[in-house]
């Protein structure tokens, strides 16, 4: 046969299969490269715009509804309706609340100021907001140093006097813890129910919490000894109430200050949507806080866009808030 009718195959000269080769290479080139290029404009998209962060259960609709705690019979004792307990409180933190000392025992000075506010009976509406300043909180939300806060220093000096309520009940002087116990209470419940920074507002329910303790141990007895008195009766209802509505408080609030960059979908979903204006605040101010925090474009973009609907909101309160988080400049 021929040379010139030889079929391809095997015997092809070194040329010819290197060209063959060649072609059979540039047609599948050909047909993938665009399949090809497509993909990297996928990627290329995908890295400018960033994988935002998906919400969780944790903004959930359910989750974004308001509690409160139900109305439950009084544990406060008021002896001076007239008296400003607001003042009284204020007062008592700038006098000694600074160089206070919470591994000491209260000076009997400082024990009496604080019974005597719990007698008091006007409690001016956000008595302790304005202690705590407008913006988001340095590393992770942290409040600075709580003693350079009022705030902070009536909730060391209130905890502090459940402390010593419980040595006085070990000692034996059951009347004054629970005196002492009942006015930790009261300063506990007025820091919670009257302020609307949940900085307040949560360090109220916890040291109410500890005092509702306090006060089932020292209340007397009655009868031959085997009645509990009614105090102890409502401190126990408190109690659990108070419970409630931390576990369904905590998660919340322990993401907008936790350790960790908080999720950005989330954050956004309490500061649009929560039902309750105290956890849409620091939400918001949380944001001022995180857009330094996160790298991702999507989220920026995600903040960004937050922030333009934030811009609108009707609530004063909330717009200082907003104000405050988008002019927020990052300070190491």
């Amino acid at each position: 046969m021929s040379q010139y009718h030889r079929r391809p195959g095997p015997g092809l000269r070194p040329r010819d299969r290197r060209q063959k080769t060649f072609t059979d290479t540039l047609r599948s080139t050909l047909i993938i490269t665009p399949f090809v290029l497509a993909l990297l404009v996928v990627l290329v998209l995908v890295l400018l715009r960033g994988s935002p962060d998906q919400p969780t259960d944790l903004s959930s609709d359910e989750n974004l509804q308001r509690h409160r705690l139900p109305e439950l019979p009084s544990l406060l004792e008021v002896t001076e309706p007239g008296e400003s307990a607001g003042d009284r409180y204020l007062e008592i933190a700038r006098r000694w609340g600074r160089d206070f000392d919470e591994q000491r025992a209260l000076e009997p000075e400082q024990a009496q100021a604080l019974l005597a506010a719990a007698g008091a009976g006007r409690v001016e509406e956000g008595f302790l907001d304005d202690t705590i300043p407008v913006r988001p909180m340095p590393f992770a939300g942290a409040m600075d140093d709580p003693a350079e806060r009022l705030v902070g220093r009536l909730n060391a000096m209130g905890t502090r006097l459940v402390r010593d309520a419980n040595d006085l009940r070990r000692e034996g002087d059951r009347e004054r813890a629970l005196e002492y116990a009942r006015a930790a209470f009261t300063l506990g419940y007025r820091m919670y129910s009257v302020n609307r920074r949940l900085w307040c507002r949560i360090w109220g329910l916890e040291m109410m919490r500890a005092a509702c303790g306090m006060i089932i141990l020292s209340a007397p007895r009655q009868g031959d000894g085997d009645q509990p008195h009614p105090l102890a009766g409502r401190a126990r209802e408190w109690d659990a109430a108070i419970a409630t509505l931390l576990e369904q408080w905590r998660p919340k609030w322990q993401m907008l200050i936790g350790g960790r960059r908080p999720n950005v979908a989330d954050t956004i979903r309490i500061a649009e949507l929560d039902a309750d204006p105290s956890f849409r605040y620091e939400a918001i101010l949380t944001l001022g806080r995180v857009k330094h925090l996160t790298v991702e474009r999507g989220n920026q973009r995600l903040i960004a866009e937050a922030f333009d609907r934030l811009s609108g909101v009707d609530d004063p309160w909330l717009s200082q808030a907003v104000e405050a988080a988008r002019t927020h400049e990052f300070r190491p």
